[in-house]
């Protein structure tokens, strides 16, 4: 496999384990980059409302990627590279209506740290 198709798939693999056993929920790869009429985008996950794009590359031209898949509803930048974190580049209102709805949430709630 192509080493760039090869890092890519495996960001996407990891992105995906980390939200099965962050939330407990169902995460998968889509195959083809989400190139199929069953859904878009290269994580599968239905019960977030995100499309997710993701890039594992040293330089990322976020603003470029970010035209791509603005139209999109609720699109998540998902990016990393070699040796750093994993981040996410989202709406920033979009960021504003999660904390919003995690600190109602959180009243009603006890959240353990681990």
């Amino acid at each position: 496999m192509n080493p760039k198709k090869e890092k890519g798939r495996r960001l996407e693999l990891k992105v995906a384990k980390l939200i099965r056993d962050k939330l407990g929920i169902k995460a998968y790869r889509m195959p083809y980059s989400g190139g199929s009429e069953f859904a878009k985008g290269d994580i599968f996950c239905p019960d977030l409302p995100f499309h997710f794009e993701l890039k594992n590359q040293e330089k990322v031209r976020i603003w470029r990627e970010w035209q791509n898949i603005r139209d999109f509803k609720d699109p998540v930048l998902v990016i990393s590279r070699a040796n750093a974190p994993i981040l996410a580049v989202i709406d920033f209102e979009k960021f504003l209506e999660i904390v919003i709805k995690a600190r109602k949430f959180d009243k009603y709630i006890i959240i353990e740290e681990k």
